[in-house]
């Protein structure tokens, strides 16, 4: 049916191009014989869309089906791995507050030792009589090497950790007008309904309304 609907259409363009080959328009006979030739056109073109709509028609109904029936299997895969996926994270987490909490506890230490260590010193200078020298160390800063604590999460050999920044909208009222669309489905609603007059609602200066021709074929009854 496809190859013989192409065939019947091959042969009626190629009808027209050769008929319309040496159409010029230059007076009103020759205006009006192109748009014989316009109005033939727009038939086969509605012709092909009255074949086309029912074929793609029923191939959006097939693939619509199929993704469907796709999504149907997907759906409990995808569910499954974000349960994982988010007893993972949340253990993560909890993880790493963890270890930051085992690092402030070991850097505390470290620094009580430390404080501990020079305060020890700096009273067997002042026992040797070195009173300047004791004042003077208690003064000095503490130089305290950082602890490392070994990572606890382990590294995945087939999975990474990947971030992004995302957001929520809270207030759309205090969206910068740089970050807003357009509505151009209701402008356009709004100028064919009102013209030039459309501007007042729309916004003045918002938007250039002006007229575009163009040359349709009537219905024939």
């Amino acid at each position: 049916m496809e190859t013989m609907i192409m065939h019947e259409n091959q042969q009626a363009l190629q009808k027209i191009t050769d008929e319309a080959m040496f159409l010029c328009v230059t007076d009103a006979l020759s205006y009006e014989m192109a748009a014989r030739f316009v109005v033939a056109i727009r038939d086969r073109l509605k012709k092909t869309d009255e074949y086309w709509e029912k074929v793609i028609s029923d191939a959006h109904a097939h693939h619509k089906s199929l993704v469907q029936k796709r999504e149907q299997m997907r759906e409990p895969w995808w569910k499954l791995s974000d349960d994982i996926i988010g007893q993972m994270l949340r253990w993560k987490k909890l993880e790493q507050e963890r270890q930051r909490e085992l690092q402030i506890q070991a850097e505390a230490e470290i620094k009580r030792q430390a404080e501990e260590q020079r305060l020890r010193e700096a009273a067997a200078m002042e026992k040797a009589g070195n009173k300047e020298e004791a004042r003077q160390h208690l003064d000095s800063p503490m130089e305290i090497l950082p602890i490392i604590i070994p990572d606890s999460v382990p590294r995945l050999k087939n999975m990474h950790a990947r971030k992004r920044w995302t957001f929520r909208i809270k207030c759309a009222d205090k969206i910068k007008p740089e970050f807003l669309v357009p509505n151009e489905v209701a402008i356009r609603r709004a100028v064919t309904a009102m013209g030039r007059d459309a501007e007042s609602v729309i916004g003045s200066g918002s938007v250039d309304i002006f007229e575009e021709e163009t040359l349709v074929g009537r219905n024939r009854s």
